[in-house]
This record gives C-alpha cells, sequence and structure tokens, in this order.
C-alpha cells in the first residue's frame, strides 16, 4: 500500500489463477500499450494467486470477498486506503469476451 500512497496511483488488487482463462485474457489485455500506458501513470497493479479459490483467501475476505461470482476479480484502492470499487458481481469474470475498449472505460471511470 505504501507505493501507492507514496506515488499517488491507485492500487488494483487483480485475484485470479494461472488456469483461468479470462485471467490470462485480462493479463493480455493489460499489456496492451493504451493500458499498459494508462495503468503505469495512474495505478499499481497488485496481482493474487487464488490458487483452485484456497489460497489468499484471508486477502479476499479482508477486502469483501470480490472473488464470490468469479475471477478475475479486482479491487481498486485509493491512496488513503480506501476502497473505491470492487468487482464483486464477477464483472471481469468473462474476461476473455471483453474488449480492449471495455477495459479501458472500467479504468477511466476509477
Amino acid at each position: 500500500m505504501g507505493i501507492a500512497k507514496d506515488s499517488n496511483r491507485k492500487l488494483i488488487v487483480v485475484f485470479g489463477a494461472d488456469w483461468c482463462p479470462d485471467c490470462r485474457a485480462l493479463d493480455g489485455i493489460f499489456r496492451e500499450p493504451e493500458l499498459k500506458a494508462l495503468l503505469k501513470e495512474n495505478f499499481i497493479l497488485f496481482k493474487v494467486d487464488v490458487g483452485r479459490f484456497d489460497k489468499n483467501l484471508s486477502l479476499n475476505e479482508k477486502l469483501g470477498d470480490p472473488i464470490h461470482n468469479g475471477i478475475p476479480a479486482l479491487v481498486v484502492i485509493e491512496p488513503t486506503g480506501k476502497i473505491l470499487t470492487s468487482t464483486k458481481g464477477g464483472e471481469f469474470s468473462n474476461a476473455s469476451k471483453m474488449t480492449k475498449e471495455q477495459v479501458l472505460e472500467y479504468l477511466y471511470r476509477l
């Protein structure tokens, strides 16, 4: 959290797993030049491996159980430490069908 606060950037906690096709798709979208630039300027990305929904569950609980409706799940935290938003509704659980523009639109709203 200190790096995000010191750089005045929001922290995006991304819950996912290497076996998850939608998680891999979101990773790919995050590597697109436009998204990469937006993320670098405004956010700190912190990836959390949930394994087979058996790892890092205490962090998941602490952040309001964002993985309840699927992964990848994002929690965006302001530099002050306050949770700004969470994809508790499974908004990114179909990331393999999402476009770069849809992800950009979500991030621009933050």
